[in-house]
């Protein structure tokens, strides 16, 4: 009597372990890529500043209001970003704090100093490979997971892992970056429960690359 199932057994395993996802998951060289592929879209990001213009509405309480605002985005090749405000109002909820989306770990995740890097085992949408980034300077905002490119290295996309921080003002806070091409935020879907003096407050912003004004 000829027994087949163990057979069967190993021909899957060999066949999860050959698979693209699981080999991408477990390729050691994925972070090398990632960051180098970061480094270098930095250099070229740190030529000229990224515009980036939201909108959204901020509600505590009864009272709720629109938001809307322009930011200039100057990249420098270390990693370091300075958020600069051109018009408009922050994300924050009525007697509540703001919370800070764009910084190093949400523009440049893999040149954070000290950060923490996994891989993840799951694969993610398209292909892509998801990683973990944890920063070691804490806060509402320390750790999100990117989605890259297996071959290239390249991040298609991020989304802020779920927490709070900032002194328990902030219960919760979600936000999803898409990356254009050249590596720079394309566009920006946010939510965030503030814990104000007067309860809990909302703040939604939806945001997107624009093109930057003309010098003259």
């Amino acid at each position: 009597m000829i027994h087949t199932e163990p057979l069967s057994l190993l021909a899957l395993a060999v066949l999860a372990l050959s698979s693209p996802a699981s080999a991408s998951a477990a390729d050691p060289d994925l972070v090398a890529r990632a960051r180098a592929r970061e480094s270098a879209q930095l250099a070229e990001l740190a030529r000229s500043p990224v515009r980036v213009e939201a909108e959204g509405r901020a509600s505590g309480g009864r009272r709720s209001r629109d938001l809307a605002w322009t930011r200039e985005i100057t990249y420098a090749p270390d990693g370091t970003v300075q958020v600069r405000q051109l018009s408009g109002s922050g994300e924050r909820a009525r007697g509540g704090r703001g919370v800070q989306l764009l910084g190093p770990l949400t523009l440049a995740p893999f040149s954070v100093p000290g950060a923490q890097i996994a891989v993840r085992p799951s694969p993610g949408p398209d292909g892509s490979v998801l990683v973990e980034v944890r920063s070691p300077a804490g806060g509402a905002l320390s750790a999100v997971v990117v989605e890259v490119d297996p071959a290239t290295g390249a991040k298609r996309a991020l989304e802020v892992l779920p927490g709070g921080g900032e002194g328990g003002r902030v219960s919760e806070a979600r936000a999803r970056i898409t990356f254009d091409a050249d590596g720079a935020i394309g566009r920006l879907e946010s939510h965030a429960e503030i814990q104000g003096r007067r309860g809990t407050g909302t703040v939604e912003v939806h945001g997107r690359r624009v093109a930057a004004a003309a010098q003259h």
